[in-house]
């Protein structure tokens, strides 16, 4: 090895008895000086090279000549490897060490890359062998490294440093021993450890997910600049070319000099950064540098001045910089001095009173928090039960209506028109200049006149040309309009000359309605200017129509067209020239100065001297709101009318301001219908006198308490805190209208003047300039605005009127105040509502939404919270869920049927219905799959939100009884698709619920509104693009949950933005066609689909094409986009991308050529355009493109597999995915295999029909019938009356025989699915178990037959078909298989069941005269085809089954020996149960003990899962009797009249006849009975269970204890696989959310990992001394081995799973997968590595042979010895498409059972050979021995009469 390294590294090697030889190495290069140089010799094993000071040094050249010497080259990458080093440099072993010596690395712990595979798993074996290292260890690591990361703070290490030196300390020694990752004598020991879980699980974090760490460019940069400053020969490593900059190693003149000059100048320059040391001194250049060595401290964060100070330090020169550690510590040691001083004075007292008033003042806040919060919340939920539906969201989308048809009535014989129009520039004026434009044709208009006044430095021509750009006036011709310089409130209007043509009419709109006005003000606005107008109109002898206010009369009833009786105007007119006295007496019973002004005005007019010479029109309107229709649907001016006014003062002042609007109606005329009725009375009736132009009793449907409500949503839905809002209306604006208003100009005054005042005072008291004084005075007239209004609302009116004109109230009052509302800011559109706004408290807003229960409010608390953490935004269509306020009805029940792309779904409905209580749709319950309340907490909450769960797969009942709960008023939300869709296309409609919900729901009707949720990025969109490569669906975990809330925390997780849209409503009954319902449905949720530039780059990527051909195309399909760009970073995986192209699946659809693919992409899809354009075409082109692609790579896959042995019809989809290389995306792959196996399945069956149109017919009607009422099962494990059944997909064991019978197991087929990487079809029975059975007929001659009757009975002798398959038959795979296939090619040609010894003794000679052959059978649970019948070229005889079943008595028992003899056809559980009622066992318990016998068990030499006890069956069997081939019984030691009597030992000078027959299988002779052990049953009988983190811990804990010598009557260990097996078979049993929470702790805490995890499970049996003996020295060997206890419960489970999950094999079969069991004995030193290798073998052979999914390959450890140990394996693998899976498995099995004995497994431990394994028979033992038993053979059955063939007698 190198020559520096750590201290410890040449312990390592002698301790495995190797010499350490040190190789010097070059200080430039750091390399070795030469490959010459090195002292290589034969024995040269292993050449360490160590790369130092952060120096990778490369090794191709060391690594070539290593390989040619043999020499295996080890690379220590301890000193330059960080997370973001290059790849592995060309070596064998390269180390890498995860110390706490380097900064971004795992805490402790090391990497090994292995090139070797067999090195590799002799690795794994030895490393399985150590101990893990203990959780609280890995804890005191991360307390050090806590340590030093504080003590790396400048401030903290200064006081350390000042600390240790006042103490005489080093600190260089103290942070070298700090760094030492193994200090001490122990090293050796210390290191034989394995990693304990946390630190396997840092490493793996680091290596698979941390990539982009800090670059140590800058840390690079700083360490070539300081390398500049400094003396090229002081440094090292000055020629390496790849460097990290970890370290920085100099060699100074004086290093103790230099390391003390360093602190003085405030750098710690040490001399022990790392344990590098020179490990021999011979190696002169090594051992020089490292005696001189220091470390210079270079870090990212120094600058050009502080490394340049460094550089002056180690030339011998200095200056002071950076942190001063004498300061810091005196100052530090003065501040603590002061702190004990006064600890007990002034500080305490201070601190004290500062703790307890802030306490006091957080009570006060959060009693007044919770009062406002009570106090809003219930006036909030009180307005909402108040309230029906939302008027605002109701007519959103309406059409406005005007009844008759607004238009203009065209003069019988119309004359040239002239007119003059005033106040064009006002509201009015704009639509009456509109209108007569629009109609200037019509009205034979020739001229219009516009006067205007110069303003704000605009002359009239300028503001005309402004006012005629408005967009109003767009496409009307504005030619006949002239504007003129004048002032209305001039004589003769101001005009310099007027017009030269004939003027007819001066329509006067000019005013000031402004209700604050002082009166001489209104008068010369409103009044004088109107005397203006008519002397004008005397001179040019034209009409004058004056526009006047319909409120001129004070509290009249009903409001007439006259001017009334009562004051004198002329009077009133010289009062308000003069001193006003008698006119302000009159105004005090107006509302305002501007109606009384108004009056005044038409008063004028009728007297003589002020009136016009023509007749005038004055037309009265009452409040003017926005138009209805013209000029455009909401017109409202520029500035606004009083009624807009008022909702943006409104809106603007939420919570500050005070009105009066009680469920009066409303007052209001459009304004577009004021101008109509006012030309028609001007132009077409040229009618003269008053008109009041307004409704007769105000506006039906438009009421001011209403408007108050629409506003209040309008600013809700505007982002106003709803606290404010309800504030506003509630207490601010409906208390006052209940009380009449007597008293809101005190509250008027008490609270919003107050607040203006005070505002005012307080800008004054700041000294603010004078224009803020200014504006600010302007707003007060905004503020008496509620006051203002309040004449017009505080009664209802009525007018005399010809008015006919009628509008639906309602509506015109939404569109009054969307109207005001703009002017204010707020969106008139209501299709982009963010519902994530931020608030001033989060907490305020849930707990006071009028909606909700306590778990509704919580989880909108928290997912307000998640979705601003996530989102960029989540927005709402408001606009679109009009159509459900319009047209749902009361008496039907809601569905809500949202899409469905994410678990969010459920969340995002709930929070929007919680969120927006203006939609009016109450929380939602939420069907949802059951595995959401098995969730701990989560489960709770979706219950207590509204969540009902059904479980699927269960039938109907499930969903009747969550329909029922369902059923009240609430609504209910459905996914109409069933699932989530995992590739965002819209999936085929389920109908399932709906029809139920029809069922039970009786004529109810039902209204189902649509709603599509578009995200940019699903929050599981990388985990579904993941699981599509593995093809798995990963089921929900509280662990997955709590991952996920911590990348939202992080900010890691980023989706974009979410919009939320309705469609119309679909209405449902029990008439209608439910699929035509869903699709309806579906097509509406497909309008609403949005993308972004987000899914075009996905779609560019997908498909090829142009992005701007993408965008083209799917604006012309209609497909809507988002606003803005998009800031997500474009998906990488290409099956996110397909996700993500794939959301437009819908608008393609139609445009498909294919059907099939069609169909898939959209099955609701519309029908297609007939035009299409170019981009679309283009587009539609680049899908089917992809098709064709994805259809071709499957069809080439499809081929490679039915050449290596598949069938088409079998195969699956997963299956050919796995063959398919030309990858174009999983989605589109995954149907494409889907069409491709469809089309060809469909050609196959038509071939085949054609070539046998009745072959599968009379197949099916040939054999014989399977009679029913048998106790066991044919074709199957175990008895008739159990087995495994299937409902949906829960499996469940039928049988009231075993403690897991009835036990719904709703995980075993996902976990079979997931383990194995395929999908069962559970539709399809693969290998179903036999109705006949079939298999060639019997070749028993009659005479013989006859001759066998006569002998033994009819009833003992059977030919039936049924009986000789099953006596021709084990239990192995390929046994069961050729039943259920009937491929059975030879059976028995008779059963004979012997009923006695001597009955035997006759069968056998009688077979011997007749030349038959006969296989003895016990129980015929053999796995080794020992039954198997050869074939008839081998054995031409005759065959006979001795069926022994019948000679199942015990003869005698001997208690005081303990001996019994018993017949050999006994099964276990006859034995079991009758010695058990004497009080006795023999303890033979096998997994079959069931069924086989005690012959049987002698013919294969068995073990039982006691046998740590009572021994295997040669430790039990003392005797045997047994009959030979010639007839004769056989026997030793005792005759058979010699009763109750054994010897346990003897020496006779010949071999024990047993051990001769004890595993013959049937090969030498019958066994007649037997002479056993037995015992007393046992006092004491328990059980217990132990997890540990892995395969070796659990082996390390058996072998401990093994040599305890005191091992438990049974201990068996299952491997992670089948410990995840027996987990699912708890089922719906598998405790409480809670209990897992706690065991999932428990393992966490002492440092077991599930998904290494393995259980050992244990049965201890004897007196109560010895089991408490057994149960301490388990208990030591647990602590020893860090297992955990996992109760008795668990282990008895685990022991009785045994018998249970035999059961399972078979009902498998039915569905395509095979398994088997094999098993062998193995010594303690090979075990590891066999199982290893025998796993990586089988699935090795499972790839090689193109088998569908992985291979599940298990291993369980069962019997325990001195010095070894027998091991179980378990393989199963999915058969689907093979055309001979029974062929293709015992391959497998074969490669498996050649890798066993490879590393040092033997042929079998108890199953024996058969003919299953006779070919390795011959590999095993010796050919004399096999000469020798073939002689013994011949001497006991010299005609071989027995002739089964089985092991070397094959």
């Amino acid at each position: 090895m190198t020559a520096v390294t750590i201290p410890q590294m040449p312990m390592i090697p002698k301790s495995l008895g190797l010499n350490v030889v040190a190789i010097d190495i070059d200080p430039d290069t750091l390399d070795i000086k030469s490959h010459e140089t090195i002292p290589w010799s034969p024995e040269t094993k292993v050449l360490v090279f160590s790369h130092v000071f952060g120096s990778r040094v490369d090794l191709t050249s060391l690594h070539s000549l290593c390989k040619s010497r043999g020499v295996l080259l080890v690379s220590d990458e301890a000193e330059c490897y960080s997370p973001h080093s290059q790849p592995l440099l060309p070596c064998d072993v390269t180390l890498r060490s995860h110390g706490l010596i380097k900064n971004y690395t795992a805490i402790s712990g090391a990497t090994a890359h292995i090139n070797d595979p067999r090195l590799l798993l002799k690795f794994r074996a030895v490393h399985g062998t150590w101990r893990v290292s203990s959780s609280s260890s890995y804890r005191l690591k991360i307390l050090k490294s806590s340590l030093l990361i504080i003590l790396s703070n400048p401030t903290v290490y200064g006081l350390v440093l000042k600390f240790l030196s006042l103490l005489s300390l080093s600190h260089d020694s103290l942070i070298t021993s700090l760094l030492r990752g193994f200090p001490g004598p122990t090293f050796l020991s210390r290191i034989k450890q394995r990693p304990c879980p946390q630190i396997v699980s840092s490493v793996l974090r680091l290596s698979l997910v941390y990539t982009n760490f800090e670059s140590p460019s800058k840390r690079k940069i700083n360490s070539v600049y300081l390398n500049s400053l400094l003396p090229s020969k002081s440094l090292l490593g000055t020629k390496v070319s790849e460097h990290n900059h970890w370290l920085h190693p100099y060699i100074p003149p004086s290093k103790s000099e230099l390391v003390s000059k360093g602190l003085k100048y405030n750098f710690d320059i040490t001399g022990g950064a790392t344990q590098l040391v020179c490990i021999d001194s011979e190696c002169v250049e090594a051992e020089r540098f490292m005696k001189g060595v220091v470390y210079l401290p270079v870090s990212e964060e120094m600058g050009k001045e502080e490394i340049g100070r460094l550089a002056e330090v180690c030339k011998g020169k200095g200056r002071k910089g950076g942190y001063e550690v004498g300061k810091v510590f005196w100052g530090a040691a003065a501040v603590g001095v002061t702190v004990v001083w006064v600890r007990w004075g002034v500080l305490r007292s201070l601190v004290t009173s500062i703790v307890v008033n802030l306490w006091m003042l957080i009570k006060i806040g959060a009693v007044l928090f919770g009062g406002l919060t009570y106090y809003v919340g219930r006036i909030s939920r009180r307005n909402y039960e108040r309230k029906g539906k939302s008027k605002l969201l109701k007519h959103l989308k309406t059409g406005a209506k005007v009844t008759p048809e607004l238009r203009i009535q065209e003069p019988e014989s119309p004359q040239e028109e002239n007119i003059i129009l005033t106040g064009a520039t006002g509201f009015i004026g704009r639509v009456m200049l509109h209108t007569l434009l629009q109609h200037s044709t019509q009205l034979n208009i020739k001229n219009v006149y516009v006067v205007l006044r110069s303003k704000k430095d605009k002359v009239a021509s300028q503001r005309g040309a402004e006012l005629l750009t408005s967009s109003i006036y767009s496409g009307l011709s504005t030619s006949i309009v002239t504007i003129l310089q004048g002032d209305v409130s001039l004589p003769n209007l101001g005009l310099k000359s007027r017009p030269s043509t004939k003027i007819t009419k001066v329509i006067h709109l000019a005013a000031s309605v402004s209700f604050t006005q002082p009166l001489k003000d209104a008068y010369a606005c409103n009044t004088r200017s109107t005397l203006n107008v008519v002397e004008l109109c005397k001179s040019l002898e034209a009409k004058l129509c004056h526009f006047s206010t319909a409120f001129i009369h004070n509290d009249a009833k009903v409001y007439k067209q006259d001017l009334g009786k009562g004051w004198d105007a002329k009077a009133v007119q010289k009062s308000i020239e003069t001193d006003c006295h008698y006119a302000s007496k009159l105004l005090k019973s107006y509302p305002n100065t501007y109606s009384f002004s108004k009056h005044l005005t038409e008063k004028l007019l009728s007297l003589p001297g002020t009136s016009p010479k023509i007749p005038p029109l004055i037309i009265r309107p009452s409040i003017v709101g926005p138009s209805i229709l013209h000029p455009t649907p909401n017109f409202s001016g520029s500035k606004g009318t009083t009624v807009t006014a008022g909702s943006a003062y409104y809106l603007s002042s939420l919570g500050s301001s005070v009105w009066h609007l009680p469920p009066n109606k409303a007052s209001v005329v459009p304004v577009d219908l004021l101008v109509y009725y006012s030309l028609n009375k001007l132009f077409f009736e040229n009618a003269e006198g008053t008109f009041n132009a307004c409704f007769e009793k105000g506006v039906e449907g438009f009421e001011w308490e209403g408007f108050l409500e629409v506003n209040s949503e309008i600013g809700c839905l505007g982002g106003k805190d709803r606290g404010r809002v309800v504030l506003q209306e509630e207490v601010l604006c409906r208390t006052f209208s209940e009380e009449g208003g007597n008293d809101v100009e005190y509250y008027h005054d008490l609270y919003p003047v107050f607040l203006y005042n005070l505002r005012l005072t307080y800008l004054k008291l700041t000294n603010a300039s004078k224009q803020t004084l200014d504006r600010f005075k302007k707003v007060r007239n905004f503020v008496d605005l509620p006051m203002l209004f309040m004449p017009f609302t505080k009664r209802e009116f009525e007018f005399e009127t010809d008015f006919k004109y009628s509008i639906e109230g309602e509506m015109y009052m939404v569109n009054c105040a969307r109207a005001g509302s703009k002017f204010v800011g707020f969106n008139d559109e209501y299709k982009n509502v963010n519902v994530t706004d931020s608030r001033w408290s989060d907490l305020f807003w849930c707990l006071t939404m009028p909606v909700g229960n306590f778990w509704i409010r919580l989880v909108g608390f928290a997912l307000v919270k998640i979705l601003r953490m996530t989102t960029a935004n989540v927005t709402v269509d408001v606009e679109s869920f009009s159509d459900y306020a319009r047209s749902a009805s009361p008496d039907s029940k809601l569905i809500l049927c949202p899409t469905h792309r994410s678990l969010f779904d459920f969340m995002i409905v709930s929070f929007i219905t919680f969120s927006l209580p203006e939609l009016k749709i109450y929380n939602p319950f939420i069907i949802a799959d059951n595995q959401f309340s098995k969730l701990p907490l989560i489960g709770t909450i979706c219950k207590g939100s509204g969540a009902i769960f059904i479980e699927r797969g269960k039938g109907s009942k499930g969903v009747e009884r969550a329909v029922k709960q369902v059923m009240c008023q609430r609504p209910v939300e459905v996914f109409i698709e069933g699932t989530r869709s995992r590739d965002r296309r819209f999936l085929k409609p389920k109908t399932g619920f709906l029809r139920a919900m029809l069922e039970v729901g009786g004529e109810r009707d039902y209204d189902m509104l649509p709603i599509n949720i578009s995200y940019e990025r699903t929050p599981e969109q990388e985990t579904m693009a993941s699981e599509m490569n593995v093809g798995q669906k990963k089921g929900l975990g509280i662990g997955g949950l709590v991952s996920w809330g911590w990348n939202v925390l992080s900010g890691k997780v980023k989706l974009g933005r979410v919009h939320v849209t309705a469609g119309s409503v679909v209405n449902m009954s029990k008439k209608s066609n439910l699929n035509h319902v869903a699709k309806q449905v579906q097509q509406q949720q497909m309008t609403g689909v949005r993308v972004s530039g987000y899914h075009v780059k996905a779609l560019q990527q997908s498909l090829g094409i142009d992005e701007e051909v993408i965008k083209t195309s799917l604006e012309d399909l209609k497909v809507p986009f988002w606003e803005g760009d998009c800031k997500l970073k474009a998906p990488q995986s290409k099956n996110e991308r397909w996700t993500l192209s794939l959301a437009v699946a819908h608008a393609v659809a139609p445009h498909v050529k294919s059907q099939e693919w069609a169909d898939w992409l959209c099955s609701s899809r519309l029908p297609p355009p007939r035009n299409t354009s170019e981009s679309v075409d283009a587009f539609v082109q680049a899908w089917e493109r992809a098709f064709e692609r994805a259809e071709h790579a499957v069809e080439t896959a499809i081929e490679k597999l039915v050449k290596v042995g598949f069938e088409v019809d079998g195969l699956k989809v997963e299956h050919v995915l796995g063959y398919v290389e030309d990858r174009v995306g999983r989605p589109i792959e995954e149907e494409a295999v889907k069409i491709v196996l469809a089309r060809q399945k469909r050609e196959s069956r038509r071939v085949a029909q054609e070539q046998e149109p009745n072959a599968g017919e009379a197949l099916a009607k040939s054999g014989a019938p399977i009679p029913t009422g048998q106790e066991e099962a044919f074709g199957a494990w175990g008895f008739a009356d159990s087995k495994f059944v299937l409902d949906g997909k829960t499996v469940t064991l039928h049988s009231d025989r075993y403690s897991l019978g009835h036990r719904r197991l709703p995980k075993l087929v996902d976990f079979l699915e997931k383990e194995m990487k395929t999908k069962i079809d559970l539709a399809r029975s693969v290998y179903p178990l036999p109705e006949r059975v079939r298999v060639t007929p019997s070749r028993l001659p009659p005479a013989i037959k006859e001759g066998l009757m006569a002998l033994f009975g009819v009833e003992c002798v059977k030919t039936e078909d049924v009986e000789r398959v099953r006596h021709g038959t084990g239990h192995c795979l390929s046994d069961v298989l050729k039943i259920r296939t009937n491929e059975v090619k030879r059976a028995p040609d008779v059963v004979v069941y012997v009923t006695s010894q001597d009955t035997v003794v006759e069968l056998v000679k009688f077979a011997k005269s007749q030349r038959l052959c006969l296989i003895p059978f016990g129980g015929g649970t053999n796995v080794t085809e020992a039954l198997q019948c050869p074939s008839y070229d081998v054995e031409p005889r005759c065959i006979v089954s001795v069926d022994m079943r019948r000679m199942n008595k015990i003869i005698w028992v001997n208690k005081e020996d303990g001996v019994a003899k018993i017949e050999a056809g006994a099964t276990g559980r006859t034995i079991q149960e009758e010695l058990a009622q004497m009080g006795l066992t023999m303890g033979h318990q096998p997994d079959s003990y069931e069924f086989s016998t005690l012959g049987g068990w002698v013919a294969t030499r068995a073990s039982g899962m006691l046998k740590n006890k009572y021994g295997n069956i040669e430790d039990i069997v003392r005797e045997v009797v047994v009959v030979d081939g010639s007839g004769e019984i056989m026997w030793q030691h005792h005759k058979e009249e010699d009763q109750g009597k054994s010897f346990g030992r003897g020496s006779f000078g010949m071999p024990e006849l047993k051990d001769l027959v004890i595993g013959s299988e049937g090969n030498l002779c019958i066994v007649t009975s037997c002479v056993v052990r037995v015992r007393k049953v046992p006092e004491k009988t328990e059980f217990s269970s132990v997890v540990f983190n892995d395969f070796g811990a659990g082996l390390g804990f058996m072998r401990a204890v093994q040599s305890s010598g005191l091992k438990p009557a049974s201990i068996r260990m299952m491997d992670n696989a089948q410990f995840k097996l027996g987990q699912v078979f708890k089922g719906s049993e598998g405790g409480s959310g809670l209990k897992k929470v706690v065991q999932g702790a428990a393992l966490w805490w002492k440092g077991i990992e599930t998904s290494s995890m393995v259980a050992v499970t244990l049965k201890f049996e004897g007196s109560a001394i010895e089991v408490d003996a057994q149960q301490k020295a388990v208990s030591a060997a647990t602590k020893d081995w860090g297992g955990l206890a996992g109760g008795g419960e668990n282990g008895k489970a685990g022991y009785e799973l045994t018998f249970a999950i035999a059961y399972l094999r078979d009902f498998a079969l039915s569905f395509g997968l095979l398994a088997e069991s094999f098993e062998t004995f193995v010594n303690y030193s090979k075990l590891n590595v066999m199982v290893e290798c025998v796993k990586q073998r089988v699935r090795e052979a499972h790839v090689e042979r193109g088998v569908c999914g992985e291979a599940l390959v298990s291993a369980r450890v069962t019997q325990l010895y001195e010095d070894g140990a027998c091991v179980y394996f378990y393989y199963i693998m999915d058969s689907s498409g093979l055309k001979d899976g029974n062929r293709t498995f015992s391959e497998i099995e074969e490669i498996a059972r050649g890798t066993i004995l490879e590393n040092g497994g033997n042929l079998s431990h108890h199953h024996g050979v058969g003919k299953h394994r006779a070919k390795f028979v011959k590999e095993r033992v010796g050919g004399s021995v096999v000469d020798v038993m073939r002689g013994v053979k011949k001497e006991i059955d010299g005609d071989n009469v027995f002739g089964v063939r089985n092991g070397v007698f094959e």
